[in-house]
């Protein structure tokens, strides 16, 4: 009653719908063994912690993961922040800090703090920005060029933006202008920001918070404890490591 060919032509498509459904048993398979992994990650390890969802940034003892002694560091952050201080005081690695430890939340629900709490957000940065003499690309237009994608961004939605050393490839009167109307238009669409700078200019800007990193000089040496404080750094080392150095 029924040709050969189209009994095997059932069987087939019999066992092709339970080949779908064994592809769908390996994948959930491999994301129970992802989430496992992170699980283990959480208990066997007291650096992770399961990261959580809130409003604000944030952060009790956050640490950066490539440090061989990381000084941990917290900070609740809603709106924009000026982080002034000197060189070398941990600046730009509290913000690489603060940046990996949202990726990470992003990625897979986990944080290197004690306790880290974020919104969903997407992190744009402008922290190592350098010349392309290849393209014919000055210091400053490049920063340009990732300024524009930042701006593309916080008009999208919320967003966590951090800028290291904002506009140092131009001069002083036109880098406090022109961060200040960065600064004015962050905050008018809502970022979360950090910036740092050594133009102490910028902590008067209006609706930001002021911290800072400092250092102490002991024996003609200089000695950092790497830990964020509030307000405006009044420290300057720049000449005094001209001079530990025996240049001037």
């Amino acid at each position: 009653l029924i040709s050969f060919d189209f009994f095997i032509l059932l069987i087939y498509n019999n066992l092709t719908l339970k080949t779908k459904k064994l592809d769908k048993l390996f994948e959930s398979t491999k994301e129970i063994e992802v989430i496992l992994s992170l699980l283990n990650l959480v208990t066997d390890n007291d650096l992770y912690t399961k990261a959580y969802d809130a409003d604000d940034i944030e952060i009790i003892d956050g640490i950066h993961p490539l440090l061989i002694n990381p000084v941990p560091n917290s900070i609740k952050l809603s709106g924009g922040m000026i982080l002034t201080g000197s060189n070398m005081s941990g600046k730009t690695t509290f913000m690489r800090m603060v940046g990996i430890n949202q990726v990470i939340k992003e990625a897979a629900g986990i944080a290197l703090a004690k306790s880290f709490k974020s919104p969903d957000i997407k992190i744009y940065t402008s922290l190592r920005i350098n010349d392309l003499l290849s393209e014919g690309i000055s210091t400053f237009y490049a920063e340009i060029l990732r300024m524009k994608k930042i701006n593309a961004a916080i008009k999208e939605g919320k967003a966590l933006i951090l800028i290291d050393e904002i506009f140092k490839g131009t001069n002083h009167d036109e880098r406090i202008k022109a961060s200040l109307l960065l600064i004015e238009k962050l905050n008018l669409y809502n970022a979360i920001f950090i910036i740092s700078t050594h133009d102490f200019e910028l902590c008067e800007a209006k609706d930001i918070t002021n911290y800072h990193f400092n250092e102490e000089y002991i024996n003609d040496e200089i000695k950092f404890d790497y830990k964020i404080k509030c307000g405006k750094s009044n420290g300057k080392n720049a000449i005094y490591l001209l001079h530990l150095a025996d240049i001037i």
